[in-house]
């Protein structure tokens, strides 16, 4: 984890002016992290990533613009299946599409909760970011069980570049919820756009 330079005069606290894009442990008072960072679960951790639209000043190491999608992961993260973003699939909707999200730090996970209403299909497509930017790189998907087994891996997609489908047929609602998650090599991140499809 990069270092994290505080000090304070009177009540306010002041970060190194050279901090990167790598993630470091957020701060224990406010503010938790510099402008341009939001604070946002690691595991059991809470580490400081550079937020979308944020204006850190780079180090000169290769970095990654991470986008903020601390709204789906919320206080406890998303990265279990135990504490999954639930989505209004099937229950509420057939589909829905959620743009903005991000694999980062590196060792990052996303977890999304689909419940099925009936037997159906289910459809997962992610389309992410350049993956030649500097500390970027492909994403991989897969539709789970409850278990957190892989039923379906998902593949390249024909034709679109930088996208992903995992597509999983007549699954039953018995068998219900599936998970869909989203995670990177361990070794790049990348912005992403998940759309989810239900049909009977």
């Amino acid at each position: 984890m990069r270092a994290i330079i505080l000090c304070s005069v009177i009540v306010a606290a002041c970060y190194s002016p050279t901090l990167g894009n790598e993630p470091f442990f957020c701060g224990s008072a406010a503010p938790q992290c510099p402008d341009g960072y939001a604070c946002k679960a690691s595991g059991m951790q809470m580490v400081c990533v550079v937020a979308a639209g944020g204006s850190a000043t780079l180090d000169g190491s290769a970095g990654f613009q991470c986008a903020d999608d601390s709204q789906v992961e919320g206080p406890m993260g998303d990265e279990t299946i135990a504490t999954a973003f639930q989505t209004p699939v099937a229950i509420n909707r057939m589909s829905v599409t959620f743009a903005g999200l991000a694999i980062c730090p590196k060792t990052d996970k996303d977890f999304f909760r689909v419940d099925l209403t009936a037997t159906q299909n289910l459809e997962a497509i992610v389309t992410y970011d350049d993956p030649t930017k500097p500390g970027a790189g492909p994403l991989k998907m897969s539709i789970d069980n409850q278990s957190g087994a892989q039923l379906v891996s998902a593949t390249t997609v024909s034709g679109t570049p930088n996208a992903i489908r995992a597509y999983a047929a007549n699954l039953p609602m018995s068998s219900s919820p599936y998970y869909i998650e989203v995670a990177g090599d361990g070794t790049n991140e990348n912005n992403y756009k998940l759309d989810i499809n239900v049909t009977p």
